[in-house]
């Protein structure tokens, strides 16, 4: 993420609150794709469903939004009765329960949040391991997307 591709991005960040069955499914759901990351791709046709609202799914393969929509609905949440391949990143923001915690540069949010990270993980290790592995799977994932 801090590569040429996202030098300029701007970004939206929002928080939601789990329960530990809703989050074990989501993090099952995305380690397996971790674990098969070659078979998978960018959905960039079901780009095309969205403009003619119209769902065109492809195996192994999401746009953004759908990979969001996709995880949450492995955890229980739908997002507004829509199939993953027909949802909006603006939909994602309309979703119960989330809050919006940063929108501005994604550089900015990005050095707030490793200052941040680094002084609560050196309080709780605990925190550290589960940081790190989630931190890992979205370091390849964004990896894996850009190429």
């Amino acid at each position: 993420m801090n590569g040429k591709l996202f030098k300029r991005a701007k970004c939206a960040i929002y928080s939601r609150t789990f329960s530990e069955l809703e989050y074990k499914q989501m993090n099952q759901f995305v380690q397996r794709i971790e674990n098969q990351q070659q078979n998978y791709k960018y959905n960039l046709i079901g780009l095309f469903g969205i403009l003619l609202n119209r769902e065109i799914t492809r195996d192994n393969a999401f746009f953004c939004s759908e990979f969001v929509a996709t995880t949450l609905n492995n955890g229980g949440i739908s997002i507004k009765s829509k199939p993953a391949s027909l949802v909006k990143p603006n939909d994602l923001t309309e979703c119960d329960g989330f809050r919006l915690v940063y929108e501005g540069q994604l550089s900015t949010y990005l050095s707030k949040q490793r200052s941040e990270t680094v002084a609560a993980l050196s309080k709780d290790s605990r925190n550290n391991s589960r940081f790190a592995k989630l931190n890992r799977i979205y370091g390849k994932l964004t990896k894996s997307i850009a190429s």
